[in-house]
């Protein structure tokens, strides 16, 4: 089955990647109920950026 992550990449069939990215999706709807808007903005970019280098190599 596949999944598409941010801004259409595809994910990779990686147990590696789709844990990572389904935590990710995890505390995404988790965090901003226990942080300020700026650290989850951070954290944010980071997973987004960590994606992309990700599906780049």
């Amino acid at each position: 089955m596949q999944e598409f992550g941010f801004y259409g990449n595809y994910i990779p069939e990686s147990k590696k990647h789709s844990c990572i990215y389904n935590l990710f999706t995890f505390y995404a709807t988790i965090l901003p109920y226990k942080l300020t808007n700026k650290v989850f903005l951070v954290l944010l970019f980071v997973a987004i950026y960590r994606n992309t280098q990700f599906i780049a190599m």
